[in-house]
């Protein structure tokens, strides 16, 4: 046991190899997908042909693909770039670009190299599906750990500006305002947002006018509030696969008014915040980062099996930032953990669990509403020592 240790913890001090691993596979992956299926990379190309043609970007294009969009226009300017690369080549530069992205910030958070190693290795299942599936969701995980590590470093323009980036494109990156308490330049940081926020929502005028530009905004409100309508149906395998989710499909409730549920939600989330003295330490601040990146996923009707990376990120910080991290029964918790909100909807478990237990009744997200409330619970009562930890501990 001692050798299977030591070598696990030599491997775990070895980025490279992680790296190799954390880009290699997934893009293999999703190499193999772009032959059968690039429906997702279609309907994202879609955004940018039919924000230059301004066509409106939230009807059906069944000639086109399948499905509709729920990106707003900013996301045509992302996009951009790869609509002019063969589709295939398009979908792997777009994931690379993904997981560069939530590597580079993970990198930057103030853990030691093996946990950040142990973080990524975490979320390769998740990565995977991510690319397989070509969705958006790491870059949602790359801004809300991107808005924690640049406001750490005191770069508040850049934490701003991604959270803002976010909010623009799939709203899910607003949350990330709930790292404000840890600004230590609140004034400036409150400034790069107002400024952020015209330059994202002008910036479509490079390929579009004004009133296409505000139409789409207004366009893009309306399908969301449709596609709310849509998530919440009981027999939807794909969508609500939150704490939500699982109140409504266990009931079979699809009326029940879920502020009631929500609400008391946002309470809890809030209410570490009264623990001011606290806001400098940087455990404290990741158990809080770790509870808002749970939070998107538990309470959103929106969530799908793709969009637990944001939650498994979140798991995955709570996690290495405990003191037992490496403890029998902490390892034990995170692999049901692993297994029920990670492995549960892949074919690597049998079709009837996947579909007819585990999808059927959103339980995919019940590990992660165990953590959420643990961490809630650590962040309102357990001593957090005041002392920094180190970056090479």
């Amino acid at each position: 046991m001692k050798i299977f240790n030591h070598r696990i913890n030599y491997f775990l001090q070895q980025s490279k190899w992680v790296n190799v691993i954390w880009y290699l596979i997934p893009l293999f992956a999703a190499f193999l997908k772009t032959f059968n299926e690039v429906n997702n990379y279609l309907i994202y190309k879609g955004v940018y042909f039919h924000t230059l043609a301004k066509k409106n970007l939230f009807n059906f294009y069944p000639q086109e693909y399948a499905d509709k969009n729920h990106y707003g226009i900013v996301f045509s300017l992302i996009i951009a770039p790869f609509t002019f690369l063969p589709d295939w080549l398009a979908v792997l530069c777009y994931q690379a670009l993904q997981l560069f992205g939530l590597n580079y910030v993970i990198r930057k958070l103030p853990i030691s190299i093996p946990k950040q190693n142990a973080l990524l290795l975490f979320l390769l299942f998740e990565a995977i599906s991510n690319c397989q599936n070509v969705q958006f969701n790491t870059f949602i995980a790359f801004i809300m750990v991107g808005a924690y590590v640049w406001i750490y470093k005191h770069d508040e323009f850049k934490a701003a500006f991604v959270t803002m980036l976010g909010f623009f494109v799939k709203l899910y990156g607003i949350v990330a305002l709930g790292l404000f308490f840890f600004v230590k330049r609140k004034p400036k940081y409150i400034l790069y947002l107002v400024l952020s926020s015209i330059i994202i929502y002008f910036i479509p005028l490079l390929v579009t006018d004004l009133k296409f530009m505000n139409q789409s905004y207004i366009d893009w409100y309306v399908e969301l509030q449709s596609k709310n309508g849509t998530n919440s149906e009981l027999n939807n395998i794909h969508q609500n696969m939150s704490a939500l989710g699982i109140f409504m499909k266990v009931t079979r409730n699809s009326t029940f008014n879920l502020l009631y549920i929500v609400i008391p939600a946002f309470v809890l989330q809030i209410i570490p915040m009264i623990r001011y003295k606290l806001f400098q330490n940087n455990v404290f601040q990741m158990h809080y980062l770790a509870s808002l990146m749970m939070f998107i996923i538990l309470f959103n009707t929106a969530t799908e099996s793709s969009t637990h990376i944001i939650g498994a990120t979140g798991v995955g910080i709570w996690w290495l930032n405990q003191k037992n991290y490496k403890s029998t029964k902490m390892l034990v918790f995170i692999a049901f953990v692993f297994f029920l909100g990670t492995i549960s909807t892949t074919d690597l478990v049998p079709h009837y669990f996947n579909v007819e237990i585990v999808r059927k009744y959103s339980l995919k997200a019940f590990p992660y509403l165990i953590v959420w409330c643990i961490c809630i619970f650590q962040l309102v009562l357990e001593k957090f020592t005041l002392k920094t930890k180190s970056l090479h501990e």
